[in-house]
């Protein structure tokens, strides 16, 4: 009989499990009706839900939730929930397993609108809610507080696999597919009111993220990887303040491109890496983390969308063993970075590889070795720079054709908007710069009524305080070396004739910049060619930070071709160069701005041709002599020309390069050179006649010294015909000059006893009378006119070739009465 009554309750038991089981669909649909009835919300007929008792797993299958009956807002194609009842009983929820698959959801947001889930809005749900909230109002019973049904969640495994979700926000387009979603031994504490105090997990997922704008303006396209093993603990008081460590933290994005209308900027590539390791961090009162990273990049192109042309590739950069410790707690950020090495591989700047220009930039390899990085020092041991070959080619308009760079889409409405906050923004800083102004104005006030020092001001913090200084950051570099040759190919169009150069650097070598030891000498070596034969040598060494920094320079050129030159250096010499070759030794010091030095220079077969033939002259004749004619002067039987010279300048002047310096340096040398010799050839006018360059500093000009006079005299002594006979000889030489005879008075010609000299009772111009004026113009124009007599009748010189000119009278002490011969 015992038998009969178990197996009728095992019966009956059974049969009440496999009807719940049976129902469950069914009920679940009902549920679903009664509490969506309202939004006309249903699920499909073919939806299975199911629960197993003997292994306590929750089924569902084959879930879509329609709209009307005929709209599917969601759906899923399965969910199954494993989980262990009993130890709930010591407040902790067990999940063994929880697998989501296949979901497909699509949201649509416009413009001030709540979420739109096929026709259906999610504002209903928030109407309902506040109905509940209402009503709950109207009890107006506070909620007890209880303690908490469970104070930790365990969960063996959570995987979601095939998940598409596709949300349209605001003129953005979101595709999500989740491959992969899974988290592993989720341990998470729970402390009052659920708040968590520590959470630990294994998380792996593998998606793909798309992003469209709606206007075209913006794209985004990547496969993304992460995984990683974090332990977080939680501030009971704050949640906000954290601890986070894990010892790796793997982050891969691969095929991922990127698209920018608005930016005319197209960036893609094959795959980037990160590794995170031994990650620490903490949020208590600021970020504080320490961790060591890997990562590398590959493929990467950068192009323009409207023209598709390419202007930055690599293939590799890697980030080797960074080890990093941050700290943003305080109001200054603290660092402390280092690595073991970067490497860049192949990479390309304007390939232009389907163009018939040559790349712009094209670098082999680099490598940066050992670099560290802190608030007060940015160090570096070694940068190694591989094979590079640039191509530079300039259009007629000083553009670079192979140089093509964005076009960014100008927003109208943003541009006038930026317009007028920069226009406001450059009045509060002109109205700051004005009450700056006027408050040191009022300081110097104060000061000078109170007699007090300067120092005597009580000191004023602002922001744009001039005074105000920044911690200094030291610099550091051990080494910048190649490991291949450098090659600078130049084509410029712009300039006539067309410039071609090809420069190949076989040596470069920067080492010892060390801000730490200013009086550390800091060393720069160059070698290289030009054109194959032509040789460039430059060494330097230098003290980059003493109070006056100093460099000391040595410039070697020889064979140096100089017609290729010419398009650069004629507008400086005003001559374009036919042919010629330059050896060069240039030794120079600089301390601040200031240079000095010294250039031996050798010209081979120097041959110039006038730009303009205004001025050039077959010989020394009207004054002048231009610098071709120089030139030619100082060739030896071989026809070359051999300089030294030296030069000074200030660094600050924008006429200092290296072209402008040297054609600098050659106009210099010839024009002193050829005014050395023509004072020579001159020896027996040495007395009536000097040199000096003209305004243009291309043609030398004859100047005349002046005549000393006697005081008080108007007749001409021996040694004054003397030099007139010279000056005559000249002016027969060079017949097209002609010249003013000017003559200057002085008070001592009014003078009439040494006793007055002596006790400086002289005329002075506040105490000339118009009566001594006179005197003195009358005595000047009767010198004039002896000069001028003496000229035409001993010296033979056409007399309109001598002109007149108003006589003056100088005042200055010690002043000699005398005549001024200017050149017309």
């Amino acid at each position: 009989m015992k038998r009969i009554i178990a197996l009728i309750l095992v019966s009956i038991t059974a049969s009440l499990i496999i009807g719940l089981l049976s129902l469950s669909s069914y009920l679940a649909k009902w549920a679903v009706k009664e509490t969506f009835l309202e939004q006309q919300l249903t699920l499909q007929d073919n939806f299975q839900l199911s629960y197993d008792p003997f292994i306590s797993e929750l089924t569902i299958s084959d879930a879509a939730l329609m709209y009307q009956n005929s709209e599917e807002l969601v759906s899923f194609k399965s969910l199954i929930v494993n989980f262990d009842l009993l130890p709930l009983f010591s407040k902790t929820l067990l999940i063994n397993k929880f697998e989501f698959s296949g979901l497909n959801l699509s949201v649509d947001q416009q413009a001030d609108q709540a979420l739109m889930i096929g026709g259906w809005s999610i504002a209903n749900l928030d109407s309902k809610n506040k109905n509940i909230e209402a009503k709950d109002t109207e009890n107006n019973q506070p909620a007890e507080k209880s303690e908490p049904f469970i104070n930790q969640v365990q969960i063996g495994s959570i995987v979601f696999k095939d998940l598409n979700v596709n949300a349209k926000v605001v003129k953005q387009e979101h595709d999500i597919a989740i491959e992969s979603l899974t988290i592993e031994k989720l341990d998470l504490q729970l402390g009052e009111l659920y708040q968590p105090t520590a959470l630990s997990f294994l998380f792996d997922t593998s998606l793909q993220y798309k992003l469209e704008d709606l206007d075209s303006t913006l794209s985004l396209s990547t496969n993304l990887f992460l995984e990683t093993a974090p332990d977080i603990i939680f501030d009971k008081n704050d949640i906000a303040n954290l601890q986070f460590q894990t010892e790796s933290l793997l982050l891969k994005l691969q095929q991922t491109n990127v698209k920018s209308g608005v930016q005319d900027i197209a960036l893609s590539f094959k795959a980037w890496q990160t590794n995170l390791t031994d990650v620490n961090a903490s949020t208590d009162g600021g970020v504080k983390s320490d961790l060591l990273l890997n990562s590398f990049i590959e493929g990467l192109n950068v192009s323009t969308i409207g023209s598709e042309h390419k202007m930055f590739t690599f293939e590799k950069l890697a980030l080797n063993n960074v080890a990093s410790e941050i700290n943003m707690t305080g109001a200054v950020l603290e660092y402390d970075v280092a690595f073991s090495d970067i490497q860049l591989v192949d990479s390309q700047a304007m390939p232009n590889k389907e163009e018939t220009l040559p790349a712009l930039l094209d670098l082999e390899s680099l490598s940066i070795t050992n670099g560290s990085f802190t608030n007060q020092l940015s160090s570096i041991e070694k940068i190694e720079i591989g094979s590079l070959v640039t191509n530079v080619v300039v259009n007629k308009d000083k553009s670079i054709a192979n140089l093509v760079l964005p076009k960014p889409t100008v927003d109208d409405e943003n541009s006038a908007t930026n317009q007028e906050s920069s226009q406001n923004n450059s009045k509060q800083v002109a109205e700051i710069a004005n009450n700056k102004a006027n408050q040191k104005s009022a300081n110097k006030a104060v000061l000078a009524a109170a007699d007090l020092p300067s120092e005597a001001l009580p000191e004023q913090t602002t922001l744009n305080d001039d005074d105000a200084t920044s911690k200094k950051m030291d610099i550091k570099l051990v080494e910048l070396v190649n490991a291949g040759p450098f090659k600078l190919n130049t084509l410029d169009l712009s300039v006539e004739p067309n410039f071609r150069s090809l420069i190949e650097v076989q040596k470069f070598r920067l080492a010892d910049i060390d801000s730490t030891q200013p009086q550390l000498v800091t060393t720069f070596d160059l070698a290289a060619t030009n054109n194959t034969y032509a040789k460039i040598n430059i060494s330097n060494q230098s003290q980059l930070f003493i109070e006056q920094p100093t460099h000391t320079i040595k410039v070697l050129l020889d064979e140096m071709d100089l017609a290729s030159l010419s398009p650069y250096v004629s507008s400086a010499l005003g001559y374009h160069i036919n042919t010629g070759q330059l050896d060069s030794e240039v030794n120079a010091k600089v301390i601040g701005n200031k240079i000095d030095g010294e250039a031996d220079l050798l010209m081979r077969s120097v041959d110039l041709t006038a730009i303009s033939n205004q001025g050039e002259e077959s010989g020394f004749s009207g004054g002048a002599i231009s610098f071709n004619y120089a030139l030619s002067m100082l060739k030896d039987g071989d026809g070359n020309v051999d300089l030294n010279v030296p030069f000074d300048g200030d660094l600050n002047n924008p006429s200092v390069g290296f072209t402008g310096f040297l054609s600098l340096i050659v106009q210099r040398a010839t024009m002193s050179a050829a005014k050395d010799y023509l004072i020579n050839t001159f020896v027996p006018y040495a007395n009536v006649v000097n040199f000096a360059l003209s305004a243009s500093k291309h043609v030398l000009k004859l100047r005349f010294n002046d005549l000393a006079l006697t005081a008080k005299n108007s007749e001409l002594t021996e040694t004054q015909t003397e030099r007139l006979s010279q000056l005559s000889l000249v002016l027969k030489k060079h017949d097209t000059t002609s010249i003013k005879v000017c003559p200057i008075g002085v008070v001592a010609d009014l003078t009439t006893s040494a006793e007055q000299i002596e006790s400086q009772d002289v005329v002075t111009q506040k105490s000339i009378t118009a009566t001594q004026v006179q005197e003195l113009m009358d005595l000047n124009q009767a010198r004039a006119e002896k000069i001028k007599a003496y000229l035409v009748n001993e010296g033979n010189v056409e007399s309109k070739r001598i002109l007149g000119c108003s006589p003056t009278i100088d005042y200055k002490k010690g002043a000699e009465p005398r005549v001024s011969f200017n050149a017309t």
